[in-house]
């Protein structure tokens, strides 16, 4: 894998908290949402990485995922927990912005601008499912889709993927092959795609198809959805809530010493 630069894409001026050493946005989704369809240069997209506890934990013992986030252009709040991190460290936060946040409010001003969205990621059932309903709740949108190969891509496939998606010029690239795939195809490529914007998005394609469903609104609203997705999916999930947590908790003590000691690890 060869070297991650940081997005260009105005990481310095971006109004952003510091945790575990990751700027992250204190946009709105809406925000944000402007931010991705603001028009770049091909190979200079914004790339956004929505992070929460078990991809951070994930990105403390993988460099290259750690690189990713770091070169991020933006990384939101997609989990909860960071922004009570971010409260207990004494940091100005901004708002929880989920993977579903940021894409009802990009389509629904990609609807608007009669723009094109490119999805890729998930299998060839899941994309059928999401260019139908998109059909239906943004018939502005021209939505275009690849389902990659599984397991490791060969320099040609990647190399096919970009020129697919580069004919295609789109305004944004949703990509969902769940943390830490999609954000280090992301840092990898970007600078070889001519699109506004690229976004690490996961399980919402699984939650827009319908394949796999969301927790209630009132559960999302008191930031338990985790608990929700654990009870649908426990053999998958157990692992990443009961493991990751307690080591999110170890690392955010760490950054509070630090930070004790007048030193902010790799400072935003």
């Amino acid at each position: 894998m060869g070297s991650v630069s940081v997005d260009p894409a105005s990481v310095s001026t971006a109004r952003a908290w510091s945790l575990l050493g990751y700027r992250i946005s204190a946009s709105s989704a809406d925000e944000l949402a402007d931010d991705c369809l603001a028009t770049r240069p091909a190979g200079a997209p914004l790339t956004v990485a929505c992070a929460n506890v078990h991809s951070l934990v994930t990105a403390a013992t993988d460099r290259a995922f750690h690189e990713a986030l770091r070169g991020a252009g933006r990384v939101t709040a997609d989990g909860a927990p960071l922004r009570v991190a971010g409260r207990l460290l004494g940091e100005s936060i901004g708002p929880r912005v989920t993977g579903w946040d940021l894409y009802v409010s990009t389509m629904a001003r990609l609807d608007r601008r009669h723009g094109t969205a490119y999805f890729l990621g998930s299998t060839p059932a899941v994309l059928a499912r999401i260019e139908s309903r998109a059909a239906r709740d943004y018939p502005n949108v021209r939505v275009l889709s690849r389902s990659p190969p599984f397991g490791e891509w060969s320099a040609g496939d990647e190399t096919e993927i970009v020129a697919q998606i580069n004919a295609v010029r789109p305004d944004i690239v949703w990509v969902g092959m769940s943390a830490p795939r999609q954000e280090k195809w992301a840092a990898r490529c970007a600078a070889r795609l001519d699109t506004n914007a690229v976004a690490g998005i996961g399980a919402v394609f699984d939650f827009y198809a319908g394949t796999v469903p969301r927790a209630p609104h009132l559960m999302r609203r008191a930031g338990l959805e985790w608990l929700y997705r654990l009870w649908r999916e426990p053999r998958r999930l157990w692992r990443r809530y009961f493991v990751s947590g307690p080591r999110f908790v170890a690392l955010v003590l760490s950054d509070w010493r630090a930070r004790r000691r007048g030193h902010r690890p790799l400072s935003a």
